[in-house]
């Protein structure tokens, strides 16, 4: 049972992944074939990646915006609220954390999220790992960063 748990949610952070690169395609992003991007300027304004090595750790998908920055989207689905905890402060978080030691205020770690979470587990993600929350649902204020 839990294996097949996990399988449907990797086919769905699958889908979810895909439908954020096909947003990017369609605001103009270019997608750049590397795997490890060890300072930001690896990627020029207007290229993406996908799955890469960003300090040493995996980043779904890293945008350099127009304004320089790097947004660093992790893709996340969650079945359950106990699981938010995991998906979303462990990894999500704990990988902001790292990635702004690591290059500072040029990042900007973001999370495309999908089904259940807890409340506070959003609001410790927002006020103490400074994440940027997307929905899956409705990623129209992604469309409008990039």
């Amino acid at each position: 049972m839990e294996r097949l748990r996990t399988q449907h949610r990797r086919e769905q952070s699958r889908r979810q992944q895909q439908k954020v690169v096909t947003l990017l395609v369609q605001c103009h992003q270019e997608e750049k074939a590397i795997r490890d991007i060890a300072y930001p300027d690896h990627l020029t304004t207007g290229q993406f990646a996908k799955e890469a090595l960003l300090g040493g750790a995996r980043c779904a998908l890293p945008v350099r915006l127009r304004t320089g920055r790097l947004l660093v989207i992790e893709c996340k689905v969650s079945n359950r609220e106990l699981n938010s905890v995991k998906r979303l402060i462990r990894e999500a978080g704990g990988k902001a954390q790292r990635w702004r030691q690591e290059f500072g205020e040029i990042v900007v770690p973001a999370v495309v999220l999908a089904g259940v979470y807890r409340l506070r587990h959003l609001i410790e993600a927002q006020d103490t790992y400074r994440l940027t929350i997307f929905w899956e649902h409705d990623l129209a204020p992604l469309r409008r960063v990039l």
